[in-house]
C-alpha cells in the first residue's frame, strides 16, 4: 500500500468537468440515503456512482492497482469499490447500522481487487477511539478519523496515517509492521497482505526488479535516463507492489554499501 497523491480541487479540464458531473451524482445519492435512513426504511444504494468513480480512480489514481495490496486489478481479479468504512453493517457490532452517510464520499471509496475486498477485509472497521453511529457527530471521513482512530491504513492519507509510515516489505515479499506499528499490523491483517500467494507474487516481481536496477547502475551514465525513470515509475507507484519494491532496492544499495565500505580505513 502506498499513499495516493490526490486532491481533487487541483484537477482541470475535461478531468474537472468529469468530478463535478460525478460530484453531483454522489451529492443526489446521498440526499436519497440520508432520507432514507432517517424514515427507518431500507437505504436503496446506487452501487453505479461509486462504480463510476472506482473505473476512474483506476484510470487515473492507482494505476489500474487494488489501494490494498497494489496489485494490478486485472491479474488479482474483478475490480470492486470498496467502501474503506463499510456502508451498511460493521462486523463486530451489531448495533451499528453502517456509515451510509459516507457511502459516496470519495475519500471512502478505493477500487479494490476481490481478494482484498470479499475475501479478506469485508465489513472489518476496528478502531482504537471512540465509534460514530450518526452523521449529526461526524459527518465526513476526515471528521470520522479524528474521533473514532481506526487501525485500517487509508491511501488518502499523506499525515501520520501515511501508509509507508507504518508498513515495510521485506526482501522476501513479506509485509511487516514497520517499527512495530500497530496500525500497521491490524492493515496486514484486515486485508491479508500476509497472503502466500500474494507474497510469492511480490517477491518475484522485488527480484527482478532489483536485477534491473543493478544492471542499470551497473550500465553507469548510459543507462542514465532509463535508471531514472526506472525509479520515477516505482516512485509515483505506476507499478505493482512500488511499496515492495523501493524496500527492496533499498536493502539492496544499503547492503551493496556496506558491502564496499567495510574494506574502507576509518577516517
Amino acid at each position: 500500500m502506498i499513499p495516493a497523491a490526490f486532491n481533487p480541487a487541483t484537477l482541470m479540464g475535461d478531468p474537472a468537468a468529469w468530478w463535478e458531473r460525478w460530484q453531483a451524482k454522489a451529492s443526489n445519492a446521498l440526499e436519497s440515503a440520508c432520507e432514507e435512513a432517517e424514515a427507518g426504511i431500507k437505504i436503496n444504494f446506487q452501487p453505479k456512482v461509486w462504480s463510476e468513480l472506482k473505473r476512474w480512480l483506476l484510470d487515473n489514481v492507482f494505476f489500474g492497482k487494488c489501494a490494498y495490496c497494489e496489485s494490478k486489478t486485472e491479474v488479482a481479479g474483478y475490480a470492486a469499490a470498496d467502501h474503506y468504512r463499510p456502508k451498511g453493517r460493521v462486523d463486530g457490532d451489531p448495533e451499528h447500522e453502517g456509515y451510509h452517510w459516507v457511502a459516496y464520499d470519495w475519500r471512502n471509496l478505493v477500487p479494490c481487487c476481490d481478494r482484498c475486498n470479499t475475501g479478506a477485509k469485508r465489513d472489518r472497521f476496528p478502531i482504537a477511539g471512540r465509534r460514530v453511529c450518526n452523521r449529526k457527530d461526524a459527518s465526513c471521513t476526515v471528521e470520522l478519523n479524528s474521533i473514532e482512530l481506526p487501525f485500517l491504513l487509508n491511501p488518502y492519507d499523506d499525515g501520520d496515517g501515511n501508509p509507508r509510515k507504518h508498513l515495510v516489505f521485506t526482501e522476501f515479499g513479506q509485509a511487516v509492521p514497520k517499527n512495530g506499528s500497530v496500525r500497521g499490523q491490524k492493515t496486514i491483517d484486515i486485508c491479508d497482505l500476509k497472503r502466500e500467494k500474494l507474497r510469492d507474487e511480490r517477491k518475484s516481481i522485488q527480484e527482478a526488479a532489483v536485477l534491473r536496477w543493478a544492471m542499470l547502475c551497473g550500465l553507469g551514465e548510459i543507462a542514465e535516463l532509463e535508471r531514472q525513470t526506472f525509479m520515477q515509475k516505482i516512485r509515483t507507484g505506476e507499478v505493482a507492489y512500488s511499496a515492495a519494491i523501493a524496500d527492496a532496492i533499498r536493502a539492496k544499495a544499503e547492503k551493496e554499501w556496506k558491502d564496499v565500505s567495510n574494506g574502507l580505513p576509518e577516517e
